[in-house]
């Protein structure tokens, strides 16, 4: 695992001030199976401008992409 980043679609809690403690908490989930820098896992947050039922404030989404590397023999 080289690398994580997170998207937290949401339209009405703000988490400006949650990112880091989101990302240590997912680092910290990882920890057992990957050692990782605390840059490598990243989360954003965004909103989804009052379409569908995300910006309606009734559901939130997210949307994570993991970078993997095949390790050499």
């Amino acid at each position: 695992l080289v690398n994580v980043a997170a998207t937290v679609i949401l339209e009405k809690i703000k988490l400006g001030p949650k990112k880091k403690e989101i990302a240590s908490q997912i680092r910290a989930i990882l920890r057992p199976y990957w050692a990782l820098d605390a840059d490598a896992v990243s989360v954003k947050a965004k909103t989804n401008e009052c379409c569908d039922a995300i910006g309606r404030g009734e559901a939130i989404g997210a949307q994570v992409i993991v970078l993997l590397q095949k390790l050499s023999s």
